[in-house]
């Protein structure tokens, strides 16, 4: 709890901040792939792992 502390706050601040810009990387990931997948024509998120007896 920051408690009005505002070394605090601003950790807190910058924790929060980092967290939204890894979610944007995140979801920009997604889309640059979803569009080499649509340009190429291939399945790139479609992971078929092998098993045993097939």
């Amino acid at each position: 709890m920051a408690g009005g502390e505002k070394s605090k706050i601003e950790e807190a601040r910058g924790k929060i901040t980092q967290g939204l810009i890894g979610l944007a990387i995140l979801a920009a990931s997604y889309v640059i792939i979803k569009f080499i997948q649509v340009a190429i024509g291939i399945e790139l998120l479609n992971i078929i792992w092998p098993t045993a007896g097939t």
